[in-house]
């Protein structure tokens, strides 16, 4: 049998740090979303785990989470079967996207089809919650206040008829990296953001200015250290946009567009400058 999940992007809308926690994790504030662009993963019973990726450079082992996922699964449901698992990876690796939660996240829901297993979801959240920080959202699609070290989720609705417009600039941001910089960000108050984040958690509708109210506390440290993150936000503000943000640690950038013609004319020209560019909308 095999069988085939979706591994959704994400975009962090706003990132706030809220200090060191006692198990070592950063206490966050964020509103994730995810997009319509995808890796494809692909399960197959097997006698043991394997993991495959063509065309990537990507570990094959129990470094790669998706693989780490496929042994915690088994070992948390009491399975002796193996699995070999294949990714058809579209989301670039260190672009602030989730795409590696994201795989892992497939792996568990697919697992759970391949072998007809029907676990308590909260079991779920907490399995993925072990592999990482982002996962636990990554296992459904949505728009979620997230809040702890990203296990704590209350999703929300979403009103917005946008588009957004994924830059990748060419390299990645180690997340690791970007967390031992926290001590040189010069944190601000937040006072909006937290406000927006009891609107949305209340129930009530992100005003009209939702926009311009986002913050991410990682895009100082992260545009000092490449400057081409601060450029690539500007050119999409040249193009269009009316909110070019920095997505978790990066290093993707996403502009925000109501128009999809402007979005469709600022991916064709970055893409002639070399960009990897990709065009999606909330999911």
């Amino acid at each position: 049998m095999r069988v085939e999940e979706r591994a959704y992007a994400k975009v962090n809308l706003g990132l706030k740090l809220l200090g060191r926690r006692p198990d070592g994790y950063h206490e966050i504030l964020t509103v994730m979303q995810t997009v319509d662009i995808w890796d494809r993963v692909i399960l197959e019973e097997a006698g043991e785990v394997s993991l495959i990726c063509p065309g990537r450079e990507v570990p094959k082992g129990p470094e790669n989470l998706a693989y780490r996922a496929a042994e915690s699964f088994r070992e948390a449901f009491g399975i002796s079967k193996g699995v070999r698992i294949r990714l058809l990876k579209r989301i670039p690796v260190g672009a602030g996207l989730g795409g590696g939660s994201s795989d892992a996240a497939a792996v568990l829901r697919g697992l759970c089809r391949l072998w007809g297993i029907r676990p308590d979801f909260r079991k779920l959240e907490k399995l993925a919650a072990s592999l990482g920080s982002d996962v636990p959202f990554l296992l459904r699609p949505g728009t979620a206040v997230v809040r702890g070290r990203g296990e704590v989720l209350h999703y929300v609705s979403w009103p917005f008829g946008i588009w957004y417009l994924l830059v990748y600039p060419g390299f990645g941001v180690s997340t690791r990296w970007a967390y031992r910089q926290v001590g040189k960000i010069s944190l601000t108050s937040g006072r909006e953001y937290f406000n927006l984040i009891n609107l949305l958690e209340n129930g009530i509708p992100p005003p009209e200015n939702f926009w311009g109210i986002l913050e991410n506390d990682f895009e100082s440290v992260v545009e000092e250290e490449y400057p081409q993150v601060r450029w690539t936000r500007r050119r999409l503000e040249e193009q269009g946009a009316f909110v070019a943000l920095l997505s978790g640690s990066g290093s993707v950038v996403f502009g925000v567009f109501s128009e999809l013609e402007k979005a469709r004319k600022a991916a064709g020209d970055l893409g002639k400058e070399g960009f990897w560019t990709a065009l999606c909308r909330p999911v």
